[in-house]
């Protein structure tokens, strides 16, 4: 089946902000109990999020409810959408950690933890809205989000899908999400999803759509170089279906996924991780070596008996006070920890792994690198959130599924102005392949490429660039669900889109 795009193949980029008021120990000084309290908040979060399915899906029976993923407070992703007809902007959380999309409903007030500011999502004003009448309701370390499974129309970056399965939350538990965030998206694989339902991206990448199988991220650390009055301030790029060579330098080394993970697997972004180094001494792995990669966590957790020999290591480190979890390391002392994935080695600093002082006066900091409440063999061993995205280029793949980190460009992550902006015409030269996988490599079918200067486009470009399919195209695979995902309206083409997201975190800070 072959069709021409209806507009001409232009993506579209909108910039990542992050929110330097919002809640992080780099942001402000904090009190040691309200420094507790965050710490084992970030715990609360990956205990929920990377417990096994079986283990899920026991107690989802017993409900007679579904539960979704995990996705934090103080440091996600979030990109505009389109939903409902006519279409609405809303923005969403993007989280590789999950695959399940709910938005926060306009019952959902103060009292069910929506805060004051945040756009919802109004049914009464989509003519192409279903109602599922089934419950949902996903549990996060501070309560439960909760509402009803529902079915609209979802435009993103240029591409619409008729019907689209998503929560409808009428109560948020609390701090699950701030304004101007309304939901979460997320943006791991369909076998992850408890509803059944395949990610909106990964519809795409089933049904042909993009240019390359992917999408990208970029972030920057620009703790320090901007005013503690600005609430947004500039921090990277997001990218979806292409492959845009101006955003990294050199290779990218591209790892496949790990066994019994991807789409026929648990979902994740989970890859094998050849080595760990403290200045220069090896780790031993003692076969722990299973990574998620997940944009939706802030820290790094790993297995408690690596996390021990890595800080002891480390001149200086010890637990920090009663927790066992969580380690300190002298603010003054430098130190690199090494990640070698594909057989490239990945450096981070120790500013990298700084997340502040203890207290306002101390001398000792604390260190990202945390202790894992999920300790199952059945699990990834580590989470790798963004303490370690932000010192690269990352990339997601699904043809194959696959991981790919490189260099940032020169001078770091690259941030672009408020409104979209199109991508270079270099960006869209090469072939309809998706990209290989293994090694590194010339960074897929499209290679290297200059850098040119971006030209801002109207902000609405991404809701005018849409495509279409035939009427009778089915999915490609049943839904596991209550219902399915089902009634696309695309057209099997090679299409290059890049979107926008936002950072609402100091996360980008470490």
């Amino acid at each position: 089946m072959s069709a021409s795009p209806t507009v001409s193949p232009q993506g579209v980029r909108v910039p990542i902000h992050i929110n330097k008021r919002a809640k992080h120990p780099r942001n402000k000084r904090m009190e040691p109990s309200e420094l507790m309290e965050w710490l084992d908040g970030e715990s609360s979060k990956l205990r929920v999020k990377y417990t096994h399915p079986d283990d899920r899906r026991a107690s989802y029976d017993k409900r007679q409810q579904m539960g979704l993923g995990d996705s934090g407070a103080d440091s996600y992703y979030f990109a505009p959408i389109g939903i409902g007809t006519p279409f609405r902007t809303l923005d969403v959380v993007l989280d590789t950690g999950s695959s399940d999309f709910w938005l926060a409903d306009s019952a959902c007030t103060v009292a069910q933890n929506c805060p004051s500011g945040m756009v919802k999502y109004d049914a009464s004003k989509s003519s192409t809205y279903e109602d599922a009448n089934t419950p949902f309701q996903v549990q996060y370390g501070s309560g439960a989000v909760k509402g009803t499974l529902s079915k609209d129309a979802v435009s993103l970056a240029g591409y619409n899908i008729s019907s689209v399965s998503f929560g409808q939350a009428s109560h948020l538990a609390k701090d699950t999400i701030r304004p101007p965030a309304s939901g979460i998206m997320g943006m791991g694989f369909d076998t992850l999803s408890t509803t059944g339902t395949m990610p909106f991206w990964q519809i795409l990448a089933e049904r042909h759509m993009m240019h390359d199988y992917l999408f990208s991220f970029q972030l920057t650390t620009n703790f320090g170089s901007v005013k503690s009055s600005d609430e947004i301030n500039p921090g990277g790029v997001f990218t979806l279906g292409v492959l845009d060579s101006q955003q990294y330098s050199g290779d990218i080394t591209w790892v496949p996924l790990s066994k019994g993970y991807g789409p026929d697997g648990l979902g994740y972004w989970a890859i094998d991780i050849d080595s760990m180094r403290v200045n220069g001494k090896t780790v031993n792995m003692q076969n722990m070596g299973v990574a998620a990669i997940d944009t939706g966590t802030t820290l790094i957790g790993g297995p408690l008996q690596l996390v021990e020999q890595i800080h002891s290591m480390i001149p200086g480190a010890r637990p920090m006070g009663q927790s066992s979890q969580y380690y300190t390391f002298p603010c003054k002392n430098k130190f690199e920890l090494e990640f070698v994935f594909g057989g490239r080695a990945f450096q981070l600093s120790n500013e990298d792994l700084n997340l502040g002082p203890i207290s306002t006066f101390s001398s000792s900091c604390v260190s990202a690198i945390f202790v894992s409440p999920t300790q199952s063999k059945r699990m990834p061993a580590w989470i790798v959130g963004d303490s370690f995205l932000k010192t690269v280029f990352s990339a997601f793949g699904s043809s194959p599924p696959n991981v790919g980190f490189a260099n940032l460009p020169k001078g770091g992550a690259q941030t672009l102005p408020l409104t979209s902006v199109p991508l270079p015409s270099s960006s869209q030269d090469g072939g309809e392949n998706p990209i290989s996988g293994g090694g590194g490599g010339g960074g897929g079918p499209l290679g290297g490429g200059s850098m040119v200067t971006l030209k801002p486009n109207s902000d609405s470009s991404w809701k005018t660039a849409s495509v279409d399919v035939p009427d009778n195209l089915q999915t490609l695979r049943p839904g596991k669900g209550p219902f399915d995902s089902a009634s696309y309206e695309m057209r099997p083409m090679p299409w290059i889109v890049s979107l926008g997201v936002c950072l609402v975190a100091a996360l980008v800070a470490l």
